[in-house]
C-alpha cells in the first residue's frame, strides 16, 4: 500500500504549490520526494538512487486501484496509508515557518537523504492530513482505515510520555474526520 502514498503525496504537493519540476519524479532522485517509491525502505529517507519515470508512478498507480478493488471484492479492507508528517523539501519553500525537523540517521544513509516531518501538532499537519486523505480517497476510495506510523524506526523528537500521547491523539483525531476511523487499542 506504500506505492499508494506516493501518487497521492504528488498529487497532492501540486495542489499546495510545489513546482511540477519540484515533484517530477523524472528530475528528482528515485526516494526524491517523499521517500515512498521503493516500499522496502518504507518512510526513513527522502532519496536515494534513481531517477524513475513518471510512466512508472502511473503503472503502479494503476495496479494498486486493481489491487485494492481486488481487495475488496474479496470482502477485506484494506488498510490505506495515512499522512505520517514525512514532507517533500518543497514544504520549506511554500512555508518557511512549519516546524519541520530531521529525524537522523537511518541504516548509515547520508544526511542529504534523511527525510523532514512536520510536527503532528502543527495545524498545517491537519491541513495536509484531511487534503492527503480526501485525495486518496479521489483515487482508491476507502474503508476508513488507515495506517500511520509517525516514528517508523526514527527517533522521536521527544521519549516523554506526554510528548507521545499528545502526538498520537493529534494524529488519531486528524484522520478520525473520516467517518468510521476507529482507534487500534
Amino acid at each position: 500500500m506504500k506505492r499508494l502514498y506516493l501518487f497521492t503525496i504528488l498529487s497532492l504537493v501540486l495542489c499546495f504549490g510545489c513546482t511540477k519540476k519540484e515533484t517530477d519524479p523524472e528530475v528528482i532522485a528515485m526516494r526524491g520526494l517523499v521517500n515512498r517509491v521503493v516500499p522496502e525502505y518504507s518512510q526513513n529517507i527522502d532519496r536515494w538512487g534513481g531517477p524513475l519515470p513518471m510512466s512508472w508512478l502511473e503503472n503502479q498507480k494503476a495496479l494498486q486501484k486493481q489491487i485494492v478493488a481486488r481487495e475488496r471484492e474479496l470482502n477485506m479492507k484494506p488498510v490505506l496509508p495515512g499522512f505520517a508528517g514525512h514532507v517533500p523539501p518543497c514544504i520549506t519553500r511554500l512555508y518557511p515557518d512549519a516546524p519541520l525537523a530531521s529525524l537522523g540517521d537511518w541504516a548509515g544513509f547520508d544526511s542529504i537523504c534523511w527525510c523532514k516531518f512536520l510536527d503532528p501538532l502543527d495545524p498545517l499537519y491537519t491541513e495536509i492530513q484531511k487534503k492527503f486523505i480526501a485525495k486518496q480517497t479521489e483515487f482508491y476510495g476507502t474503508d476508513h482505515i488507515y495506517g500511520i506510523d509517525i516514528f517508523n524506526e526514527l527517533i522521536p523528537p521527544s521519549w516523554e510520555p506526554e510528548y507521545l500521547a499528545r502526538v498520537s491523539r493529534q494524529v488519531y483525531e486528524n484522520a478520525a474526520f473520516s467517518p468510521r476511523v476507529t482507534q487500534n487499542r
